[in-house]
């Protein structure tokens, strides 16, 4: 009689619950600076798709910066602005930033701690993997997320070039999840009281598959289980590509971080590697990397196969700015096929001490819209051959 009563409501749940992460999607944002010509139709604004998440927001939601910088009147101060109008509403909020950079920009995150829906900790990274909390995403209800280059800044919505995914109802959401509540407990309590630790949804959440992306992470040391190295995976794509390799990067570099003698080559000897079996190359590169490391960036356009372009954009109109008018996007597209986007630069330190997540994607539509965002950039005036 009991399971007469109960078939029914299973099958309810297997049903909705299987069609839910059926319409789940993936779509390209992007972000550029002022005053550029590089709107592509279709392609949604990085501060548009925060609002729209946000404002969609149910029961939670949970954000991982690396720090939080805003200004009065600009794109940033909305974002907050509706994040406070969530929290207002009964949407618990959390917010974790890197311990580094918030003496540097403590302001905002000081003004989200005052309100009792929102609870704010800070990550002091270097006591786990020797580096920072680079990362840069944030889930609501579980099930919709953004991850991507674009820190929560006023600059990086207006002033700088980034691209990012937004997920909705996806399985990746969990698993990046996941990845907040590990950093979560791992955080210190400096701004306000947080009730006694609970159970962790990263302790209890049970796995689910999602053909169209794989969530990864960064440092492979201390990765929550089930989540695969970011590195790993690169190298991996680079070496299975065919035809074509198309990177768009802030910072390359083969240095160390902390210095020494020798090279870090791991990327770079991969891509060599594929363009000397006929794989054609394209890197669009930041002028910050050209600082970094100009001899090795040289050394690559030397490389038949390899093209390399160095991104410069003008002064905004309205004065000079720090740390701004920068292409600071990280992404990969192979053989039009597959790509990644995530947060980390090419260098060391991102991927083996630092916290940063990103994301294999698979999905037709989010690989073609991030194929016109690179192409839109290398073919603008913009962007300008290196020798």
């Amino acid at each position: 009689m009991i399971l007469r009563i109960l078939r029914p409501l299973v099958w309810v749940f297997v049903l909705f619950g299987n069609f839910a992460w059926a319409n789940s999607s993936v779509q390209i944002v992007q972000s550029f600076p002022l005053e550029t010509d590089l709107a592509i139709p279709g392609i949604e604004s990085t501060h548009q798709a925060w609002l729209s998440l946000i404002k969609g927001a149910r029961t939670s939601i949970d954000i991982e910066q690396f720090y939080i910088s805003s200004r009065t009147r600009e794109r940033m101060s909305l974002v907050l602005d509706e994040l406070l109008g969530a929290a207002a509403r009964g949407v618990r909020v959390r917010v974790m930033v890197d311990s580094n950079f918030y003496s540097k920009f403590s302001n905002d995150p000081q003004m989200l701690s005052k309100f009792d829906q929102v609870e704010v900790r800070i990550l002091d990274y270097s006591k786990i993997g020797g580096g920072v909390q680079h990362s840069k995403f944030f889930v609501v209800d579980r099930a919709h997320a953004y991850m991507g280059s674009a820190n929560f800044d006023w600059l990086a919505l207006s002033h700088i070039h980034e691209v990012g995914i937004v997920l909705r109802n996806s399985s990746e959401a969990e698993n990046l999840q996941k990845v907040f509540e590990h950093d979560w407990n791992h955080a210190q309590v400096k701004l306000n009281e947080i009730s006694p630790r609970r159970k962790s949804f990263f302790e209890v959440l049970s796995e689910r598959s999602e053909t169209l992306i794989t969530l990864l992470a960064s440092p492979s040391q201390d990765l929550p289980l089930g989540l695969q190295s970011t590195l790993y995976q690169l190298l991996s794509m680079i070496q299975k590509a065919e035809s074509s390799i198309q990177v768009q990067m802030y910072q390359y570099s083969t240095r160390f971080w902390k210095g020494g003698p020798s090279r870090w080559l791991v990327l770079h000897d991969a891509i060599q590697a594929a363009a000397r079996r006929g794989v054609r190359v394209q890197l669009l590169l930041d002028r910050a990397s050209f600082k970094m490391d100009s001899d090795e960036i040289t050394k690559l356009t030397a490389t038949p196969g390899i093209e390399v372009k160095k991104i410069e954009f003008p002064q905004w109109s309205g004065g000079p700015l720090d740390y701004a008018r920068l292409a600071h996007s990280k992404y990969m597209i192979v053989d039009q096929k597959v790509s990644w986007i995530g947060s980390e630069n090419w260098s060391e330190n991102y991927f083996l001490s630092s916290r940063n997540v990103g994301a294999v994607i698979h999905a037709p539509k989010a690989i073609t819209d991030l194929d016109r965002v690179f192409n839109r950039l290398w073919s603008s005036p913009y962007a300008f051959p290196y020798k």
